[in-house]
């Protein structure tokens, strides 16, 4: 089962929060090897995602918007995307959404955030990041994935991981 961690740090810049989410990565990286944070090394994937070198069944990814933090572990790949909520650039859904995305940010533009946030956990997860294009893919169909949406008052986070079901990726209630 995935593990899922959602700071707000005021004040915080990028830098701030990206430190903060590597010291975190490391620290849950050692309890879960045993192993101490010393003797752990980050790596980086063919197309940029970090990793722990040599540990094979700890997985994490790492978020951060505005003052939040959002970092996810697994025993398998995982992926995770947390946004600031406030007014959507539609034309970023015109330019970047399948068509039944946009169908569906249609009928309640609150929902952009949803489907933004699942379609950066969804990039993450494979590791393959932005080497994706966004709209060569819909969330609501990732056979094999299971996709997850939290919407708070002030930010909206989706998570993705590996789904033993092949099952269509409902949206959020």
């Amino acid at each position: 089962m995935p593990e899922l961690f959602v700071e707000k740090i005021p004040a915080s810049d990028s830098k701030a929060l990206s430190a903060r989410g590597y010291a975190l990565a490391l620290e849950l990286a050692a309890r879960h090897t045993g192993l101490p944070q010393g003797s752990l090394r980050f790596a980086r994937g063919e197309f940029g995602k970090p990793y722990f070198a040599g540990i094979e069944d700890f997985h994490f990814s790492l978020s951060h918007s505005g003052e939040y933090l959002a970092l996810a572990t697994h025993d398998s790949p995982v992926g995770v995307d947390i946004e600031l909520l406030r007014k959507p650039d539609l034309l970023v859904a015109r330019r970047f959404f399948t068509k039944d995305e946009q169908e569906y940010v249609a009928e309640d533009e609150k929902r952009f955030f949803e489907v933004w946030t699942r379609k950066e956990a969804y990039i993450k997860y494979t590791g393959m990041g932005l080497r994706t294009p966004l709209p060569s893919f819909s969330v609501f169909y990732l056979p094999g994935l299971r996709l997850e949406t939290q919407m708070s008052g002030e930010y909206c986070l989706s998570l993705c991981t590996k789904n033993s079901a092949d099952t269509r990726n409902a949206p959020a209630p």
